[in-house]
């Protein structure tokens, strides 16, 4: 079962059975009654991918000797918030589950930022480059140069890394962020693919993420 939004509303929900009035032809037309060992492998499905979770990203802090969470980012974008609870568990210091205020306890994945991200999630970030031309062999190479990046960070200073994508190569072989030459977490990491910018990638601390550009 979905509550409005389409977030999946977990199996063990505390609150017991959500009962509505319901016509038969609608009933019929939108939705499909299972055996238990289907709807079983239908909801496994459906856990096995994001679309029908609520994602919640957030970083937690120390206020005055105690936790305190900081909600960056909701997914998906656009849900009424107020319609939500997020319990947040100071002892283990995260969010461990989130209500439905009306239909109770709803599927999510909780994503903890470190304290050090400071990425402003879900902002566009805009890069500038020029096509240049250099000596290769024989030949003119063109490279793609980038001049200047504008993001939105709440740093005094971040690290960035650009990649040139070989033949054949995806983000997948570039998920590990190191450290820069002076010592700083890598944070961001632009990655160049037939003379453009073919994706960015955003080190939270405990997740890469693809951010928009």
């Amino acid at each position: 079962m979905f509550d409005p939004n389409g977030i999946l509303i977990a199996k063990n929900n505390s609150n017991g059975r959500v009962i509505k009035s319901i016509a038969g032809r609608w009933l019929d037309k939108h939705y499909f009654i299972l055996p238990q060992a289907e709807e079983y492998e239908v909801r496994q499905r459906i856990l096995s991918g994001t679309d029908c979770k609520l994602i919640v990203k957030y970083q937690v802090i120390d206020s005055e000797g105690e936790p305190l969470c900081l909600t960056n980012q909701v997914l998906p974008e656009g849900l009424n918030l107020n319609q939500y609870d997020f319990k947040f568990n100071k002892n283990e210091r995260r969010i461990n589950e989130v209500v439905n205020k009306e239909y109770g306890p709803v599927v999510f994945d909780g994503q903890q930022i470190d304290q050090e991200a400071s990425y402003v999630m879900g902002s566009r970030v805009s890069v500038y480059t020029t096509l240049i031309q250099k000596p290769f062999g024989n030949d003119i190479a063109e490279i793609l140069n980038i001049i200047h990046v504008h993001l939105s960070d709440m740093s005094d200073f971040t690290s960035i890394d650009v990649v040139y994508l070989k033949k054949g190569e995806t983000r997948d072989q570039h998920m590990e962020f190191g450290t820069d030459e002076m010592g700083t977490i890598l944070r961001y990491k632009i990655l160049v693919k037939n003379l453009a910018v073919h994706e960015i990638l955003y080190n939270t601390g405990s997740s890469v993420e693809v951010v928009p550009f």
